[in-house]
């Protein structure tokens, strides 16, 4: 890569970083969010209509991925159509179109580990920033030490988004050590890493980071799924549907105490967390056969206001459910498309890759956060998905 690319990538992942860490993307009753989202809309059409409409036209456009293009567009339009929702097409548009759209940019800027770190951390400190000056948008939660912040563990925004952000420090170690060995500093990030998660409170960060390092360590793993691609998406299957069934096989019937019944919320006497998303999956499901071709009305399955019912409660956890109520048959687009990207991954031979789109499996089924192509953590996600399948890190294990 050219001096110039380095530089501009190093600039574009500092920039967007800040961006997405200090503007409240999600908060659309606020005018700076609703301008915020208008912007990236439009960005993402110029750059897609760029690139793509001059591929199309100059035939570099591969004729897969025309007819992929074609019938997503087509189904989308009429899934809309049926249901009488614009509002289901511009999300389906958003998924998919933001997917290609880090496709183009990885293809132009492709990240190294040092890029997702510095995102990583751009993100994290922003977070810490936020919190200390009590920023708009921000819920308190906040702590660096455990025991000290909100009951024992440690936050910067929330457990999720700190678990998140230990996730991609942990990866981003393991990327280094891969092509310089494993130094102190890089044996000092994968022990903050580990803080991050563990002390999170995140149990779907905690559950990515371990698959994260079964995957990178086993030499068994990665030969089985590189030379059978078919049992490497097996296991993302499985990946997926573990999230759902151990809340309920494992969770429900299982309690400790001390630090251990704290971290994975099951002391005895505390509330069951299971029970609630249980009955918001079956509640998906009901709606899904209900209305199995235009999907329910969006009412019916997005959470809001204060009054929200007990069968929504667990929505925003349980993405993969979501969308088959909301979108009906269509919405088994979307989680199909998960399973692309890690066959995609492996026919590319990048096991490295593989393991980012075991990553997105696992915390999407229990936050959705890879289904909202726009958050700050799907950013670096795909955008070092799609890198590394452009230009693999060097001195990767084969």
């Amino acid at each position: 890569m050219s001096w110039y690319r380095v530089r501009m990538s190093k600039l574009l992942v500092a920039g967007i970083a800040l961006w997405y860490a200090l503007v409240p993307m999600t908060d659309v009753s606020s005018v700076v969010g609703y301008v915020a989202r208008i912007a990236i809309v439009l960005f993402g059409i110029w750059l897609l209509g760029k690139r793509g409409v001059s591929r199309f036209l100059e035939g570099r456009m591969p004729v897969k991925a025309t007819f992929a293009t074609v019938l997503l567009a087509t189904l989308a339009i009429i899934s809309a159509g049926a249901s009488g929702e614009l509002g289901k097409l511009i999300d389906f548009v958003a998924f998919f179109g933001g997917i290609a759209g880090y496709f183009l940019i990885a293809e132009r800027y492709p990240l190294q580990a040092r890029d997702i770190f510095l995102f990583t951390v751009t993100v994290l400190v922003a977070g810490i920033l936020l919190e200390i000056t009590g920023a708009p948008g921000t819920r308190g939660e906040f702590g660096l030490l455990p025991f000290t912040g909100e009951n024992w563990k440690v936050l910067i925004k929330g457990p999720h988004f700190t678990g998140w952000g230990g996730v991609f420090l942990l990866f981003s170690s393991l990327l280094f050590s891969n092509q310089k060995g494993w130094k102190l500093k890089h044996l000092l990030l994968l022990l903050l890493a580990w803080y991050l998660i563990v002390l999170s409170g995140s149990r779907s960060s905690i559950a990515a980071a371990l698959a994260t390092v079964v995957l990178w360590f086993s030499g068994t793993a990665r030969r089985l799924i590189l030379r059978r691609p078919y049992i490497g998406v097996l296991v993302t299957l499985l990946a997926g549907l573990s999230m759902y069934l151990a809340p309920v096989l494992i969770f429900q019937g299982l309690s400790a105490e001390g630090f251990l019944g704290t971290l994975l919320k099951i002391s005895p006497g505390q509330e069951d967390v299971t029970a609630g998303r249980f009955l918001t999956w079956l509640y998906h499901f009901e709606l899904f056969f209900d209305h199995f071709w235009t999907g329910a009305p969006s009412q019916m399955v997005t959470e809001s206001g204060e009054a929200m019912s007990r069968e929504l409660m667990a929505s925003n956890e349980s993405f993969f459910t979501k969308v088959l109520a909301k979108f009906g048959i269509i919405g088994l687009f979307f989680q199909g498309a998960f399973l692309f990207l890690s066959w995609f991954a492996l026919k590319n031979r990048s096991y490295e890759g593989y393991i980012i789109s075991i990553i997105f499996v696992v915390t999407t089924a229990a936050s959705g956060v890879f289904g909202s192509t726009y958050y700050v953590y799907s950013v670096v996600g795909y955008w070092g998905y799609f890198s590394l399948l452009a230009s693999p890190p060097s001195g990767a294990r084969r």
